[in-house]
């Protein structure tokens, strides 16, 4: 009988991994490419799972992001980055290049996965993801590994990234509103007078 118990138990413990890491970015892919939009509050944090940051961020299919923070505004438009530097009072504008954003979860799931080597491992206790999703560069000469949480639904809520000799770079999406973003306002750029804009495009 016992015996029996601590089979049923160590199923249990494993069932969340009996899926492999494929099947998993598929299903994230799909749940993804199911909404239309969605906002959320996010809070970033450092060692030790200190929170030192924390904002808004807004998405819109398929390439529309927006990420408010207290000293700075980042708005994608299709190719384009708006990035407000709050204190300075400028604007950079630049087009997107082959380098992915943190905050492009699109390009993240379905470009950036392609150059890395894919694998489920344990989250962590205190977070509320399901599965998290490690990637480590395919090209050895990169060393920065990134680790992506879903939750049971399949949606990504965290996005993790280390590297050798850098601290690691958490933000985690929480408070998740679906398709209640409203693009032609909210990706609305306004520019003041006051501003100066710097064209690098």
């Amino acid at each position: 009988m016992i015996k029996k118990f601590l089979i049923v138990i160590l199923l249990v413990s494993t069932s969340l991994f009996a899926q492999n890491a494929e099947t998993i970015i598929k299903k994230v892919r799909n749940k993804f490419n199911s909404v239309e939009s969605f906002s959320a509050e996010i809070v970033r944090t450092v060692k030790n799972n200190k929170q030192t940051l924390q904002g808004k961020f807004y998405y819109y299919k398929p390439d529309f992001y927006k990420i408010v923070l207290p000293q700075r505004e980042i708005i994608s438009i299709a190719d384009t980055i708006w990035n407000f530097e709050k204190k300075r009072k400028r604007i950079i504008i630049s087009q997107k290049d082959e380098n992915i954003s943190f905050f492009d979860i699109r390009r993240i799931l379905f470009e950036a996965v392609k150059k890395f080597n894919i694998k489920i491992v344990e989250s962590n206790k205190s977070s509320k993801d399901k599965f998290v999703l490690k990637l480590t560069p395919k090209n050895e000469q990169s060393g920065q590994t990134v680790f992506v949480g879903v939750d049971k639904n399949y949606f990504v809520r965290s996005v993790e990234v280390t590297a050798p000799g850098t601290q690691k770079l958490r933000f985690e999406f929480k408070h998740l509103i679906l398709n209640k973003v409203k693009k032609s306002e909210t990706f609305k750029v306004r520019i003041l007078s006051n501003w100066k804009v710097i064209n690098l495009r």
